[in-house]
């Protein structure tokens, strides 16, 4: 079996050493993700606010892996 490993472009966003995404025979494995923006700084705001950077930060971490196209959300 292949395995993949994906870091972060940003590395003075890092706090530990990690893979951001890791891929292992047909799946791939998201490292923990919060509310952090690109700088690597906690955003300010409410449980919405922290819930949206978060997924933001998943599909930024998806398509560092080549899974999928992030398209911008707009509620």
């Amino acid at each position: 079996m292949t395995i993949e490993f994906f870091e972060e472009s940003n590395a003075g966003a890092r706090t530990f050493p990690r893979s951001l995404v890791t891929r292992a025979g047909g799946f791939v494995f998201v490292s923990g993700q919060i509310a952090r923006d690109q700088n690597g700084d906690v955003i300010s705001g409410d449980i919405e606010a922290h819930t949206r950077q978060t997924m933001k930060n998943v599909a930024r971490a998806l398509a560092v892996a080549g899974e999928i196209e992030v398209i911008a959300y707009k509620p």
